[in-house]
């Protein structure tokens, strides 16, 4: 029989490796596998955005296709009119036909023209008239060929005049300042409103953008010139045609290669010029990033927000991107993110070859002046100021300098103020008193070199008659308390000629407004009045405000909630959690909205914070729950704050955990646990333990008898210790009542022995559960049931609501 196990056990343990192996074998397999399902995976995605490229080329190419054809139809029908033959010494045609064919097609009376005078100087050649004049036609170009220097010129010239353009010499610097930027108001407005395609867009200029599809980034080039109806643009790259149009940009095929734009006019001819020279191999793009388009434009210096360089991919990133680079469509190259919060620490730096670099980087120009608080810098708006701010810069920098812009914002450009001036080689720099005259308003600095390019631009705000903005109560965090926020009240100090209207539906019965002041009640129930847009105006001098409100917020979201902060219910009063919000497999988020100026908070149990950093460019917090789940299970029953800290302020309680039990036999719940087990013994007592036998008793005492019998006759409790308990009856029945018939019973109730034998009357209590067979002696304590109902079965006894 040993043989026989020690065989099988020699035998299960050689199976057993043979398993181990073959599931070591079959591990390594599906990691391979998964491997390559991964390859296929971004092979087929990639593989699917170069068909969808070409089918959109297709399409494109097949409309290109279409409407050439048309313009062919069109010429071959005016040239079958305008060839018509003409026999020797036939007359011209009627002056005033000309005219209106030159009104209806400009350049085919052109062409028509051109070929009459080539056919009439041919005819005078034949006739001996070699001397003659060529007969002049009324054409708008210049010619000058009796000069061999102007002949570029004219060649010039009739160039410009078959592509429709003319040349434009180089603005000024004070002429120049782009497009008005939109107030606040209007910017909430170009939100929903539809964009401008890039044709209905005015003023050639060439952009460079970048779009992610399918995982991989793109570059598109925006040729923004408008052009004529009549003629065909396309774009080339080396030896391969670009994919695109004229309103979707034209999607680059490489970084390196040089990209020609060739026009093809009405006549047939085209002419093809390069509008970008291509990166070289040791430079980087760098992109703005759209968080709301996913596009980004490319820019040239850094300042606040989201940024992506595309640069070589043995390039290292030296500090620590917010996300992990992405592949680009380019052969060699990666895109890496950036996000920067605050200008002063906007540099982007890599690490080339083991060494490090900064390739892009904000130049440091400072504001200085008497500032007031506004949370506009927040949207992308300069600071507010009482008065003209000073210009702030390190000696070096204004040797670069050489001239700067004043221009007016929000207006357009026909309205805009401006002016120019060149700065002195002080650190400081004051603005030109005519600024100071004008009161207040919405202004942009630009700072231009002595090769008159933009070197930085800032904005800015003042306003003279405004004097102060103040929050009561006036603190750093507004933190709530146990019934939520209070009401707050807004103050806006100015002179009696200012007047402060809000820019947003708002009650005019919360605003009150005195000579010098206007107070604004902001209810404790409205987290959407956090932020307020307001606009103060003296006369015709206006300037846009925007308060913001430190106050703090929170919602839950479970599951199918989870649709984004807007949808959200926000509140400052404790949320009720379960035990199942912070089980592993929890959805259950906790959002927390916080100021401005606050980056990180601690969340977590009383004795257990833990720290939770805001997403860059977010403006609330999320806080998983699950991440809780190793923690909340050591609570049993009753409520637990869930808290959040901020600095060193006092913990707030967010939400407050619910830990209730319902009885296992019936309905009842509550949250104290001792209150359950008494419910348990009281009412359920028959169902979870029972009182001890004689026989069991003696198995815990052996020192007690076998058997005790009681006398019907004198109540004699008889002691049977032997093994013939019913000779030791008998003998009873024998001496005190003899004659009579036997009448006893035995006697197994621990109870009543305990109380009808005095000697018994300390006899132990001893339990025994119903659940297990064990053996409880509550004689000295009572609590020892409910202890082990607690610890051995809790979850058999009660359940988690």
């Amino acid at each position: 029989m040993l043989g026989r196990l020690r065989r099988w056990w020699q035998s299960w343990g050689f199976r057993q490796s043979e398993i181990e192996g073959e599931g070591t074998s079959l591990q390594a397999e599906l990691e391979q596998l998964a491997e390559k399902l991964d390859h296929l995976w971004s092979f087929l995605a990639q593989r699917m955005g170069q068909w969808e490229a070409e089918r959109r080329r297709i399409k494109e190419l097949e409309a290109q296709i279409a409407y050439l054809r048309q313009r062919c139809q069109a010429l071959e029908e005016r040239l079958s009119k305008r060839e018509a033959p003409v026999s020797t010494g036939q007359q011209a045609e009627p002056t005033s036909q000309k005219s209106e064919s030159s009104e209806s097609d400009p350049i085919a009376f052109q062409a028509a023209t051109l070929q009459d005078e080539e056919r009439r100087r041919q005819e005078a050649t034949e006739a001996g008239a070699v001397d003659a004049a060529p007969l002049t036609v009324p054409l708008k170009r210049e010619a000058e060929p009796e000069a061999q220097e102007s002949g570029a010129s004219a060649e010039n010239a009739e160039r410009r005049a078959a592509t429709g353009r003319s040349h434009r010499q180089r603005r000024s610097p004070e002429r120049r300042g782009g497009r008005p930027r939109k107030t606040l108001a209007e910017k909430v407005q170009a939100k929903t409103a539809p964009r401008a395609t890039i044709s209905e867009r005015r003023g050639e200029r060439i952009e460079l953008m970048c779009w992610q599809r399918g995982g991989v980034w793109e570059c598109w080039l925006f040729w923004d010139q408008p052009f004529a109806d009549n003629a065909f643009v396309q774009m080339r790259q080396g030896d391969q045609w670009l994919e695109g149009n004229g309103d979707t940009g034209w999607r680059l095929a490489s970084l390196t290669e040089v990209v020609e734009i060739v026009q093809v006019d009405a006549s047939g001819q085209s002419q093809a010029r390069p509008i970008w020279k291509g990166l070289p191999e040791d430079r980087g793009l760098l992109f703005r990033l759209d968080r709301q388009t996913g596009r980004g434009r490319r820019v040239a210096r850094v300042s606040r927000g989201w940024y992506l360089a595309m640069v070589p991919a043995h390039w290292e990133c030296a500090d620590a991107p917010p996300v992990a680079p992405e592949p680009t469509a380019f052969s060699g190259y990666r895109a890496h993110y950036f996000y920067f919060e605050r200008p002063e620490e906007a540099h982007i730096r890599f690490r080339i070859h083991g060494r490090e670099r900064t390739l892009w980087q904000r130049v440091v120009l400072e504001l200085r002046g008497e500032r007031l608080p506004d949370a506009a810098v927040l949207e992308g708006r300069g600071p507010l100021f009482r008065s003209p701010p000073v210009i702030w810069a390190e000696p070096r920098l204004w040797q670069t300098i050489r001239t700067i812009v004043i221009v007016e914002e929000g207006k357009d450009k026909q309205q805009r103020w401006r002016m120019q001036f060149t700065p002195n080689s002080e650190p400081a720099q004051p603005l030109p008193q005519e600024l100071a005259e004008r009161g207040g308003g919405w202004y942009a600095l630009r700072f231009y070199d002595a090769n008159e390019q933009l070197i930085e631009s800032l904005d800015f705000r003042f306003l003279e008659a405004l004097e102060a903005i103040q929050i009561d109560p006036e603190t750093a965090v507004l933190i709530p308390t146990e019934q939520g926020h209070s009401t707050v009240r807004l103050i806006f100090r100015h002179q009696p000629a200012c007047r402060i209207e809000p820019q947003q539906a708002f009650p005019e019965e919360l605003i009150q407004r005195l000579p010098n002041q206007t107070l604004v009640q902001l209810p404790a129930d409205k987290p959407q009045w956090d932020r307020t847009y307001w606009q103060a105006s003296v006369g015709s001098v206006a300037v846009e405000l925007c308060v913001d409100l430190p106050r703090i917020w929170w919602a839950l979201a479970r599951g199918s909630e989870q649709k984004g902060a807007k949808h959200l219910t926000w509140q400052a009063q404790p949320l009720q959690l379960t035990r199942q919000d912070f089980s592993a497999v929890s959805d259950t988020i906790l959002y927390l909205k916080l100021p401005a100026t606050v980056r990180q908070v601690c969340c977590g149990f009383p004795e257990d914070l833990r720290p939770f950093q805001r997403p860059a460019g977010a403006k609330e917090v999320k806080v998983p729950l699950r991440e809780f789940y190793d923690i909340a299970p050591h609570y049993q029953t009753g409520t637990i704050p869930f808290l959040m800290q901020i600095d060193m302020l006092t913990p707030v309680e967010v939400a407050r955990l619910i830990l209730s039990r319902q009885c296992a036999f019936c309905e009842f719940t509550t949250e104290q646990e001792q209150a359950l087990l008494a419910h348990l013994l009281e009412e359920h007592g028959t169902q979870l333990y029972r009182k001890a036998e004689w026989h069991e008793l003696r198995q815990k005492k052996s020192e007690l008898p076998r058997e005790i019998y009681q006398c019907k006759y004198c109540d004699e409790y008889v002691e049977v210790r032997g093994n013939y308990p019913t000779s030791e009856m008998l003998r009873h029945q024998e001496q005190y009542h003899k004659g009579k018939q036997e009448r006893f019973e035995v006697v197994s109730d621990p109870d009543v022995i305990r109380e009808k034998i005095t000697k018994y009357k300390d006899l132990p209590r001893f339990y025994v559960c119903k659940l297990c067979g064990t053996f409880l002696d509550i004689s000295r304590d009572e609590g020892v049931l409910r202890q082990h109902m607690r610890r051995c079965h809790w979850d058999a006894i009660s359940r988690w609501i």
